[in-house]
């Protein structure tokens, strides 16, 4: 009947984000006249995990995330850039031909007024450039900003569930790393994240070149500071500053 249970719970859990398949354990229990005819106890209940498919699976999101983020970006500068006729080389090439056509005729006023209306459509697409690069820049430190507050809540709520796992006193914990592997999932697709498992089932983390974000039930918080006349984002982790490890942005 505890078996049928467990079966259940499996079935109704099976598009829970995060469950993983329970097993129950049993044991044998020798009849007491030494005769056949024994019955089984439960052992337990595990959860079947693989901690290596577990973390090939996070490295696989970190960049497929990587990637999505990189290529928005690209298409914000393609955008920018512009294609065709409304490409700043189409724009550059215009106004030379212009000049390669008044020095046919220096003296036009007709080449030379040309000349002028494709300088000015030329500067006009540079300084367009310029103010869609600068937005495209504010708008990824913002998305990095919101990733390093995401980051923290998550790594926050990693170091909680560590915290409840190693003090269950052998108690089911097997929620509890179910919790804990979404938020390490939702983690591997903000950062750069290496997960080292703990024998009681608790998960240290590290982001970047090693630097601890969770140790147990202790959590080391990202800061995202302005740098610079440009401003630019800048992600410390205490005194180290990380660097291309944030996919956001």
């Amino acid at each position: 009947q505890y078996g049928l249970n467990i079966a259940g719970q499996n079935i109704a859990n099976v598009n829970t984000e995060g469950y993983v398949r329970r097993r129950v354990n049993l044991s044998e229990v020798p009849p007491p006249d030494g005769k056949s005819g024994g019955t089984v106890t439960v052992g337990g209940v595990k959860a079947i995990r693989d901690a290596l498919l577990e973390a090939r699976l996070r490295n696989s999101f970190t960049a497929e995330e990587h990637h999505g983020a990189l290529a928005s970006a690209l298409q914000v500068v393609e955008t920018t850039l512009g294609t065709a006729g409304n490409s700043i080389d189409g724009r550059l090439a215009s106004f030379f031909n212009a000049f390669g056509t008044l020095a046919s005729d220096p003296t036009s006023a007709t080449l030379r007024s040309s000349v002028l209306v494709q300088g000015r459509e030329l500067a006009a697409a540079f300084n367009d450039m310029a103010d869609r690069f600068n937005g495209a820049q504010q708008s990824a430190d913002m998305q990095i900003r919101s990733g390093v507050e995401q980051i923290n809540t998550l790594a926050g709520q990693v170091a909680r569930l560590n915290a409840l796992i190693g003090s269950a006193n052998g108690a089911d914990t097997e929620s509890l790393k179910d919790q804990q592997a979404v938020a390490l999932k939702s983690l591997a697709g903000l950062a750069d994240i290496s997960v080292l498992p703990r024998a009681d089932g608790q998960s240290d983390v590290s982001i970047g070149n090693g630097r601890a974000l969770v140790v147990g039930s202790s959590q080391y918080a990202l800061a995202a500071t302005s740098v610079g006349p440009s401003g630019y984002t800048q992600i410390t982790l205490g005194n180290a500053t990380i660097t291309n490890e944030i996919t956001s942005g």
